[in-house]
């Protein structure tokens, strides 16, 4: 985990968030990656649970390298999407 300095000022919703991930509330498992090399593309998917917020996410993704030459398309499109983890 990366370590952050004391003496420099972070926002604090970015250390409530630090904290909160260090102290074991939010389950955030390691990406999935799927790989499409015939057109040089990724497909993501990142979940995440905040346990006392009961709150759940999704951030789906695609990487294709060559969508702004060829079809004038941004390279990453993605959605995130949001749950709530009691329903």
């Amino acid at each position: 985990m990366a370590q952050f300095s004391a003496s420099r000022k972070q926002p604090p919703q970015i250390a409530h968030g630090i904290q909160k991930t260090e102290m074991v509330h939010i389950a955030q498992p390691i990406r999935s990656w799927i790989e499409i090399p015939q057109h040089s593309g990724s497909y993501g998917v990142m979940p995440c649970f905040v346990a006392d917020g009961d709150l759940l996410s999704t951030k789906v993704v695609s990487s294709y390298a060559k969508n702004p030459t060829q079809y004038s398309l941004p390279s990453h499109n993605a959605w995130v999407m949001l749950f709530d983890g009691k329903t």
